[in-house]
């Protein structure tokens, strides 16, 4: 589906299985080292659990390390090198370039989320994200670790509201 026609487009092929173990490896590895920093015993971390699983069990039984987790994931994995090399990765190079054509990619901002139940309040609520009318940024994508569920956290995106020029509503609460 064009992007013209419903205001977003679905990329698919575009990471490996491999790639996304690697990406999903760089925030294990961010929990692990942050982990390991406080005094809370590593173990506390339930490094043995899946990715998928890791900090949804933490919280269940630290609510407090869990947060303290999450929020390390949020303002540090980006600069793990895997993560950051999403920038450079050619096959979403190749996919954003074609996209925004004939516009040219100037620059890129990757931040890392991280949703699981037991942190409902870590969802973004209903937003635009900085890809509105009064931005240079004309593009965001959105690349999940994990198979999405409404359960866990899912992207939604509202039809064409960006193409008829109105600004999609913020709001403090998820519908």
């Amino acid at each position: 589906m064009p992007i013209s026609s419903c205001g977003y487009a679905v990329g698919t092929g575009i990471f490996t299985p491999a790639e996304i173990h690697q990406l999903q490896t760089g925030i294990t590895e961010t929990i692990n080292r942050i982990a390991r920093g406080f005094l809370t015993p590593y173990e506390t971390s339930c490094p043995e659990r899946p990715f998928a699983e890791r900090l949804e069990r933490v919280a269940q039984h630290d609510r407090a390390y869990a947060v303290a987790l999450v929020h390390a994931v949020f303002a540090d994995a980006y600069h793990d090198p895997r993560i950051a090399g999403l920038a450079a990765h050619p096959r979403l190079l190749d996919s954003v370039t074609r996209l925004v054509a004939p516009r040219q990619i100037t620059g890129q901002v990757i931040r890392v989320r991280v949703n699981i139940p037991s942190f409902p309040q870590t969802r973004s609520p209903w937003h635009q994200d900085a890809t509105d009318h009064r931005s240079p940024v004309v593009l965001a994508c959105w690349i999940p670790l994990v198979d999405t569920t409404h359960a866990n956290g899912t992207l939604e995106v509202p039809h064409s509201t960006e193409l008829r020029g109105e600004a999609c509503p913020h709001s403090s609460k998820a519908p």
